[in-house]
């Protein structure tokens, strides 16, 4: 199964849900499926620093310091890497604008949406 992972925290950056993300997918490539992760070009530490890791550009509309992530717009509602990956199924790791564009990334492709909540409010 093709697996398209969206979320604003991955490699780069430090903490438990990013642990957490690596290690599901790293889980489900060990049970043979392929999985994509598409983030934003945040300017906290997001480089395309694996062949499976998709940058959507985006621009800061609010960032209230450094504890907290910034809130990013994604310029590009169907990455050019998406439409070539066609994935069977989305999963939303974030309720940020990028959790809305998986929802609506879904909707588009017409393949089921999964989203796990890994922060409290």
């Amino acid at each position: 199964m093709k697996i398209a992972f969206f979320a604003d925290n991955y490699l780069g950056q430090t903490g438990g849900v990013q642990n957490s993300i690596d290690r599901f997918r790293t889980g489900l490539i060990e049970f043979g499926h392929t999985v994509e992760f598409f983030t934003d070009d945040d300017p906290v530490g997001h480089k395309k620093i694996a062949p499976h890791i998709h940058i959507i550009p985006a621009f800061t509309v609010l960032a209230l310091g450094k504890q907290f992530q910034p809130l990013r717009l994604p310029l590009d509602f169907m990455p050019e890497g998406l439409k070539k990956f066609k994935p069977d199924i989305i999963h939303a790791h974030t309720q940020s604008p990028l959790g809305f564009l998986a929802q609506w990334t879904a909707q588009k492709l017409q393949v089921p949406l999964v989203y796990t909540f890994h922060t409290a409010i």
